[in-house]
């Protein structure tokens, strides 16, 4: 550069200032900085802020100094400052937009498995139920972007326009700084604040982990006959059933069963004596994946890698000749790279009920059919799966449309929410959400119906969890996923048995007042399906005897009931 020559006069600041090189080069990074600066008074961290930037500096007077010098010309160095300072302000909108509404940043697994895993429905349902927020982020974007690249363009007219006469020296220093961004790419930290670099990265590391567990899962199956896994003695050559139906983004504190002052759950209040209904439950995660990743296999929030080492409450069933069922209504996108597809693979009989189109997303009663064709199957034992779509985003998807009961609703929750400064859509969302707990509670009961009418002379056990909560207008005018807030975690937990199923150890209130997480969940599973292994832990049966209370956490803090995830 021109700061850096031989001949003493050239270190004249108006030598400098006279080189259209350096001028140029100084104008885009200072144009480039400031846009990123505002999207830091938005949400972005500085340190974030300083990496971006002093990437963007390198990049100026290295890769785009390289084109002024030996190019001779303005065109090719402004298309790609223009491509530069487009790709960063995008991530820098994407960052805005994570941490302003979800508190997460992109280099988090909840972000990119979300992105990687999600279906053309999910997005254009996303796109549906927060365009409020997405519309802002957009505006934002295109104000930023299109007054930064205004600046450049005026300025690139009206002030660098003399002759680039670049000399020898500045050539020597572009191709030097050159070297340094290529050199920084092997630094993780820096090459992870690089958008071009960051996203690329993240989708092989993905497919890297996603090729891993499939070759650990074949391993599994070979390693499961040395871990001495077996039906408990006093279960062998006898019938059982378990069926295990998980929700989706369910918050206990919309069921009325839980207290809720609107009436959402009437027909499973109506068998409130005949379940056993746990007070105290609280998933792992505040996101699908990892929520399920826990309560699916022995990895937990200390543990969480066991869950490509060990073998999951799938392949353990079938090792002990349990007939498996795996019945869903998520979308499905046939292409096996997520956990949970990985995971029906050891299934025996899968059936998916949602293609993954808009057109065709169905409520979840489309599962009974499958579910009794399952019950009436002659296999012995039967290890039943149901996956509902249940309150995924968007809520008003989630039931038919004459069943908002709760629309237009001016009750005291409704009063509550406005003097709490919760805005009209949130509120509209509140109803519509309610709305979907009211219909998954008709599923709900319809599901206990149906395996209570079909298993009265075999022992038969229905656990029903929700993956994870949601927060929708409980603790800030939002809607959607929160890892910040107890709502994204607080999630129902109910248990039904028939007559024949073998009674408990302890009695039913002691039960219901459990304090537990789902991350051990798959222990209470087990048990459930009388599996026993050299693994066993029983202090984490949520039913057993041997029970004994644990520290939970969420989101990397102590959890304690009622209070705020965050501290203050």
């Amino acid at each position: 550069m021109a700061l850096v020559c031989i001949n003493p006069e050239n270190f004249s600041p108006i030598k400098v200032l006279k080189n259209a090189v350096t001028r140029n080069i100084l104008l885009h990074f200072i144009v480039i900085f400031l846009g990123l600066l505002v999207y830091d008074l938005g949400g972005v961290d500085m340190h974030s802020l300083l990496k971006k930037s002093a990437l963007v500096f390198l990049f100026c007077i290295g890769p785009l100094n390289l084109l002024f010098c030996f190019q001779m010309t303005h065109r090719a160095a402004k298309y790609c400052s223009t491509g530069l300072a487009i790709i960063f302000f995008l991530d820098a909108t994407t960052n805005y937009f994570l941490q302003l509404h979800y508190g997460l940043s992109p280099n988090t697994s909840i972000v990119w498995q979300s992105i990687f895993n999600t279906t053309s429905t999910e997005v254009w349902e996303f796109l549906a139920s927060n365009w409020r927020d997405v519309t802002e982020a957009a505006l934002i974007f295109v104000a930023v972007t299109g007054g930064a690249l205004f600046v450049l363009g005026v300025l690139s007219r009206r002030v660098l326009n003399d002759p680039i006469v670049p000399r020898r020296l500045e050539k020597m220093v572009a191709i030097f700084f050159t070297m340094i961004v290529i050199a920084l790419h092997f630094n993780p930290t820096m090459r992870d604040a690089n958008p071009i670099a960051f996203w690329p990265i993240r989708y092989l590391e993905y497919q890297r982990d996603i090729a891993y567990f499939k070759e650990m899962q074949a391993a599994m199956k070979i390693a499961i006959t040395s871990q001495n896994v077996g039906l408990l003695k006093s279960e062998a050559g006898l019938q059982r059933t378990v069926v295990l139906v998980i929700g989706e983004s369910s918050n206990r504190d919309n069921w009325s069963l839980y207290g809720y002052p609107r009436k959402t759950t009437p027909k499973i209040d109506a068998i409130r004596n005949d379940i056993v209904v746990f007070r105290d439950v609280v998933s792992a995660a505040a996101y699908t994946q990892d929520a399920l990743k826990m309560l699916l296999t022995p990895a937990t929030l200390e543990s969480p890698e066991r869950w490509q080492t060990d073998p999951n409450v799938v392949m353990l069933a079938k090792s002990v000749g349990y007939k498996v069922f795996w019945l869903s209504n998520q979308t499905h996108t046939n292409r096996g790279d997520t956990f949970v597809s990985i995971i029906t693979e050891n299934a025996d009989v899968k059936t998916f009920t949602n293609s993954g189109y808009r057109s065709a997303s169905p409520q979840d009663d489309v599962l009974l059919p499958h579910v009794s064709a399952a019950l009436n199957d002659t296999a012995p034992l039967k290890f039943i799966v149901v996956h509902l779509w249940g309150q995924h985003q968007m809520y008003s998807n989630r039931y038919p449309s004459n069943a908002g009961v709760f629309d237009s609703s001016d009750d005291a929750v409704a009063q509550s929410m406005r003097s709490s400064g919760r805005s009209r859509s949130i509120i509209k969302k509140r109803n519509e959400y309610d709305n979907a707990i009211h219909y998954g509670d008709q599923v709900l009961a319809s599901l206990i119906g149906l395996v209570a009418k079909e298993s009265k002379e075999v022992p038969t056990a229905l656990l029903y969890v929700s993956d994870h909560g949601q927060e929708v207008g409980h603790n800030r005018d939002f809607a959607g996923h929160s890892i910040k807030e107890e709502s994204g975690y607080t999630v129902p937990a109910l248990l039904w048995v028939n007559a024949i199923y073998s009674p408990f150890a302890v009695n039913k209130t002691k039960l219901e007042k459990r304090p537990y997480q789902t991350d051990k969940m798959d222990t209470t599973l087990l048990r459930l399906l009388r599996i026993s292994s050299e693994n066993d832990q029983p202090q984490y049966d949520l039913l057993g005897k041997d029970f004994a209370p644990f520290s939970r956490v969420i989101n990397g803090y102590p959890y304690q009931s009622g209070q705020s995830v965050e501290p203050a």
